[in-house]
């Protein structure tokens, strides 16, 4: 099995140049057992990052552990990083096995960084996401969205706390009566933390390739993050996979086309249609890509209004389900019906 660990201490910044405190060693040393019980348990680990408050970087270290404390002991990284980025890792053990992939740099999207992580996701059984900021939530949500197993920690703070809060429905729905398991995650760090984590992480790949939920790409404007809450709420309900664009995305952020990624991989796309969402900028582009997509036979393949005012739609989209949704008990009848029509 792969796994890729992401994230960092999420209180020291890519420019500090100090030692860290006392309070974020601990999040160093969960790192490194993490690589350890990965490494001991013959799974390997993918790594894209060298900087001492990386997850990929401590959990290397943990591995280099391993591999030191026995003559027989062996272990694999792979190593995911943009061409003509300076290289990291290059003085681990003989007895650790190095794969380097390289991907094209394109530093207008991401810092160049966002092709080699999505490369090593792709290639992965299971991510780990420990702190972090807005790379591991973006990481996260494409993760849950590709059906790729999200361990997220929550107990070390960052980003991943809102993707653990994000897919406790859906750890709900895989985890069934081990569900009490994650509280391994939520709890403070103990010695046997690491051993629980890989479990849940080896136990979530096993089911990876069980009947995925149908999925659902929610379209809004920021103004109305109320109303999209609100029914990404109801959907979680009914363990329905969820994509949402500015809850990736800060305004003013120009990732569209990883906007469009999400939308290729959801089965439905709801538009919370107003006079806001008809004057936007991005919220028509995203309605129109959908609407191409359905009539080339590709996802997704319901696009639905949820009109929260009068506000009358193009008329190219009046053929489309259109459902009253100016208030929550209208936007709840509104959810159900979409479930229960979805095998239509």
């Amino acid at each position: 099995m792969k796994i890729i660990f992401m994230g960092s201490v999420p209180t020291y910044a890519r420019t500090d140049d100090r030692e860290l405190s006392e309070q974020e060693r601990p999040f160093i040393q969960a790192c490194q057992e993490l690589g350890y019980v990965a490494a001991s348990r013959g799974h390997a680990l993918l790594a894209s990052d060298a900087h001492v408050a990386s997850a990929d970087y401590n959990v290397v270290q943990g591995v280099i552990r391993y591999v030191g404390e026995s003559q027989d002991a062996k272990a694999t990284i792979e190593i995911n990083r943009s061409e003509g980025s300076e290289p990291i890792f290059e003085d681990l053990p003989s007895t650790i096995n190095i794969l380097r992939k390289l991907h094209p740099d394109f530093d207008h999207v991401w810092h160049g960084t966002l092709i080699p992580n999505l490369s090593a996701l792709e290639s992965a059984d299971a991510l780990v996401l420990l702190g972090g900021r807005l790379t591991v939530k973006l990481m996260g949500q494409i993760a849950a969205e590709k059906e790729k197993p999200v361990i997220a920690i929550p107990s070390f703070g960052g980003t991943s706390v809102e993707i653990y809060d994000s897919l406790r429905w859906i750890y709900r729905g895989l985890l069934k009566d081990q569900f009490n398991d994650l509280a391994v995650l939520r709890n403070t760090w103990r010695p046997d933390s690491a051993q629980k984590i890989i479990d849940l992480a080896e136990l979530l790949a096993r089911g990876q390739h069980a009947a995925a939920p149908p999925s659902y790409f929610i379209s809004y404007v920021w103004d109305n993050s109320d109303f999209a809450d609100h029914v990404e709420v109801m959907l979680h309900r009914f363990k329905r996979a969820v994509n949402r664009d500015e809850s990736i995305f800060g305004a003013g952020m120009d990732l569209s086309d990883v906007v469009r990624s999400l939308i290729n991989e959801s089965d439905t796309f709801i538009a919370l249609w107003n006079s806001a969402y008809k004057q936007s900028t991005w919220c028509p582009q995203e309605l129109e890509y959908a609407l191409n997509r359905q009539h080339k036979g590709l996802k997704p393949t319901r696009i639905v209004l949820l009109m929260t005012d009068d506000t009358e739609p193009p008329i190219r989209f009046t053929n489309k389900l259109r459902l009253n949704a100016r208030d929550r008990s209208q936007r709840e009848l509104c959810i159900r019906r979409l479930v229960a029509e979805e095998e239509n």
